[in-house]
């Protein structure tokens, strides 16, 4: 499997080869990590390695049963949903934010991964294709919401159970990556800054390496550091703490 990960394209996370090594068992894989922390776009990467095609479905309060089975049409006929491909031809799908699906959907993919088959509007019964993965993200483990993620809900211990859970880190190496100008290296630094006194002091917000984009692509068009740091970060932040992260800013900029 290493020799597949490095004919991969593009920067790798560090858990690429786990996660990789744990799709080729035919497992499926739970990646539960902070926002913006390249759940899905790794597991993207590992349906290139296994040279399956690649599917995936956001989930949310109002995802439908017919958005993830796919529905019969006017005429009779069958509109098809990336979950049907997926398990009829095979491939990797991955469920993004599994823990904001609404109970339906949770008994759906029960269902599925537990009987091998799935029943699909018009279609029928169709058996799980033998190179069929499948992959879900998260923000939480699956317990129900909590400070920082509070719309998450839980999830049953049947599902759970079917799942190998990947704790999904922030790549620091990788997010170094990102800085392609050494004159943006003071960014990067900032960024880090202030993710880390939102987590010594346990505060409900996320600075995800996306901050480390956004502020990458945003200043390399000219604008100031200062309007760049508060649409990045600095305004999605709770306002009882904005005087801190302003000192966070001076320091660097």
């Amino acid at each position: 499997f290493n020799g597949a990960i490095t004919q991969i394209k593009g920067l790798k996370h560090k858990q690429l080869d786990i996660l990789l090594k744990v799709l080729s068992t035919k497992q499926n894989v739970m990646l539960v990590g902070s926002a913006g922390t390249g759940k899905t776009h790794a597991v993207s990467q590992c349906a290139e390695a296994l040279k399956l095609p690649f599917h995936a479905i956001s989930l949310s309060p109002q995802t439908t049963k017919s958005d993830l089975l796919g529905y019969g049409n006017a005429t009779g006929g069958y509109v098809v949903s990336p979950l049907f491909k997926a398990v009829s031809e095979g491939g990797v799908i991955v469920f993004d934010e599994i823990d904001a699906a609404n109970a339906g959907v949770l008994v759906i993919i029960n269902s599925l991964l537990s009987n091998g088959f799935i029943d699909f509007p018009v279609i029928g019964q169709v058996k799980v294709h033998k190179d069929f993965r499948f992959a879900c993200t998260a923000n939480t483990y699956g317990f129900g919401a909590d400070r920082q993620y509070v719309g998450r809900n839980q999830i049953d211990a049947a599902t759970l159970d079917r799942f190998t859970v990947i704790d999904w880190q922030i790549d620091a190496e990788l997010e170094k990556a990102f800085i392609d100008d050494e004159n943006q290296k003071p960014w990067l630094d900032l960024v880090i800054d202030v993710r880390s006194y939102l987590s010594t002091r346990s505060i409900r917000a996320v600075v995800s390496p996306r901050a480390t984009l956004k502020g990458r692509d945003l200043l390399k068009v000219g604008l100031a550091p200062k309007l760049v740091f508060d649409m990045a970060i600095k305004n999605l932040l709770p306002k009882n703490i904005h005087t801190d992260v302003d000192a966070i800013f001076n320091k660097y900029f």
